[in-house]
């Protein structure tokens, strides 16, 4: 992470906005966290379902329960808005910084944020939700996207991004791992608040 912040302040001024630009927009912050908390919310939920298969819960357990699903997401929330987007983001811009010139920057900064990028990163996001991994650009936009990723600078973020992907999936499963004693302590206060 010194590394990234290192990389960070050593680069101009437009590169930094460029790839604080290509971050936002291909990572999408509130997306991601509203993402993180659905799937938290999916798995505790199944973890319940497990748990307690072939009983009943009394009031009492399904109130502690509630209370401590509600503890646990506002602490994963919290610890995701201070901690775990703010490293995304800092990796994705170093890398940008460290493999793109400031033109290229430039480039895929203005593709990211144009309509064509926005419908690109909407249709990989539902490519990686439905689980096919099949991106379908939408129509009105497929000559601008193709236009891109056939350019130098695209084909170039293409490979870039294959590299990248696995250690933001890294990064976020050791986020996950510091994180997760704080959403345990806050769940167990929660689970023995007076009901």
């Amino acid at each position: 992470m010194i590394a990234c912040l290192i990389m960070l302040a050593a680069a101009s001024t437009a590169a930094q906005s460029s790839a604080t630009q290509i971050a936002q927009a291909t990572f999408q912050p509130e997306r991601a966290i509203a993402d993180a908390l659905a799937q938290w919310d999916a798995q505790f939920d199944a973890g319940v379902t497990r748990a307690s298969v072939g009983r009943t819960m009394t009031a009492d357990q399904e109130a502690r329960k509630n209370r401590a699903k509600a503890a646990g997401k506002a602490e994963l929330s919290q610890q995701l808005r201070t901690t775990g987007i703010p490293k995304m983001l800092h990796l994705i811009e170093a890398d940008y910084i460290q493999n793109f010139s400031e033109e290229e920057l430039r480039e895929a900064a203005i593709f990211w944020t144009s309509p064509a990028g926005q419908a690109f990163t909407a249709a990989m996001q539902e490519a990686v939700k439905n689980g096919t991994g099949r991106i379908v650009p939408p129509a009105q936009h497929a000559a601008a996207i193709n236009r891109y990723m056939t350019s130098a600078t695209g084909r170039k973020e293409s490979v870039r991004s294959g590299i990248l992907r696995p250690v933001l999936a890294k990064e976020m499963g050791l986020f996950m791992q510091q994180a997760q004693p704080k959403i345990d302590a806050r769940m167990r206060a929660a689970m023995s608040a007076a009901s």
